[in-house]
């Protein structure tokens, strides 16, 4: 990434090649190929947009040394911004103290972006300025759209777009929050699709310029009360890997399990972690409440709640993307005769090990219905906005099985 920024950068000072003297017109017509150099490495938009003024008003205040070309005079300008922009020696990155950043670690599916929802309104009711970075490893991003209506002075949304391999995904998720390191965030929320390895999460704030610009706060852990009690050995990997660190594992879906079934899934967590050989055993970290049900002193114990650092076992993964997802986008079909299909879907093995299904379809009346469904039964609910999708996940999907059913190719 930055070799190519390298490149576009160079280009962009060939404008000034020749040239006599700065003028506002040529400054103007370089900076414009530098903001877009700076929005294609993914650098955020008002962070290029400072950029650049503060490059132009350096640049037009310039007295030019006749023995230095206006190119050359440029190209300094851009080298001390650039320094001060990843982290040089004199930049004040957040005079409060350098954000926290908060890691949501959790099954595909289990609920996460729900929780990131409560929570993010509960750290502005605090009077916290949040960013929130969702991550789309190829896959529609549903997350970005049910979060949307969070936007506004207290809180950002950015997205690290997918459609790459899981190297380059991991230097977009980097190159975000140098991005967002700049925005004077109290707290940056990070949902890390595709990132499954936590120890990842903690390198890389240990990398520069991240290791001065952040904090970790803390690492949540989202888990469904009735976790699925077959899962295969990389999927237990992915689970044990993403509760071993987290100061708090909240149980997802509460409020429609068992106390049995909550057991059950304790138990399953704790084999998981012996599986990896990992000492930790799960007791007093783990909440038993479904999201709408936590309190704002539920919220505060979360906040408060740390990370740990364990060591465990690791596996390759190289093999294995962790839980599958088919997506199914604008796919004409009725409440009814969707709810029908997701059952066979689930109850039907030839389709693979389906977990869960959700989505969103919009009903006669043009309201919207949101979909979720598991093993252990097909809920039905109104939303007040959605997205004509399907989701299905699991693993080792059969791709046209699933197709037919839906009566649609995937995306």
């Amino acid at each position: 990434m930055f070799d190519n920024l390298s490149e576009r950068l160079e280009r962009s000072f060939k404008i000034l090649k020749g040239e006599g003297k700065i003028t506002e017109i040529n400054v103007a017509e370089t900076l414009k190929d530098v903001r877009k150099a700076l929005l294609d490495a993914d650098v955020n938009y008002k962070i290029a947009k400072e950029f650049t003024n503060t490059v132009k008003e350096k640049a037009l205040g310039m007295n030019v040394l006749t023995a230095v070309k206006p190119g050359q005079m440029m190209v300094k300008i851009v080298h001390d911004e650039l320094i001060q922009l990843m982290g040089g020696t004199h930049v004040d990155i957040n005079i409060k103290g350098n954000p926290a950043v908060i890691l949501m670690s959790g099954l595909q599916g289990s609920g996460k972006t729900t929780f990131i929802r409560k929570y993010a309104q509960y750290l502005m009711e605090q009077g916290m300025n949040i960013g929130i970075l969702e991550n789309d490893y190829g896959a529609v991003n549903v997350d970005m759209m049910l979060l949307q209506d969070l936007m506004g002075d207290n809180c950002e949304l950015e997205m690290v777009a997918g459609g790459c391999d899981k190297d380059c995904h991991r230097r977009r998720f980097k190159t975000k929050l140098i991005a967002m390191g700049m925005c004077g965030y109290d707290r940056v929320l990070v949902e890390p699709s595709g990132i499954f390895d936590v120890d990842e999460f903690f390198d890389a704030l240990r990398e520069e310029p991240l290791d001065q610009w952040y904090e970790i706060g803390n690492v949540i852990a989202i888990v469904d009360a009735k976790l699925e009690k077959e899962l295969s050995d990389e999927a237990d990997f992915i689970l044990a890997s993403e509760v071993a660190d987290a100061g708090c594992i909240l149980l997802s879906h509460a409020d429609e399990a068992t106390a049995e079934e909550m057991d059950a899934t304790v138990a399953h967590i704790n084999e998981a972690l012996e599986k990896i050989h990992c000492k930790r055993r799960l007791g007093k970290e783990i909440l038993r409440k479904s999201t709408p049900q936590l309190t704002s002193e539920d919220l505060h114990r979360i906040m408060s709640s740390d990370y740990v650092m364990e060591n465990y076992e690791k596996m390759d993964l190289e093999e294995h993307s962790g839980f599958e997802s088919q997506y199914f986008m604008n796919v004409p079909m009725t409440a009814e005769k969707l709810q029908k299909v997701a059952k066979e879907i689930l109850e039907d093995s030839s389709c693979g090990a389906v977990f869960r299904i959700k989505g969103f379809i919009k009903a006669e009346d043009n309201s919207w219905i949101q979909l979720n469904a598991t093993h252990n039964g097909v809920r039905m609910e109104p939303i007040q906005e959605g997205q004509e999708v399907i989701i299905v996940i699991g693993e080792h999907l059969q791709r046209d099985r699933i197709e037919a059913y839906i009566g649609a190719e995937s995306v």
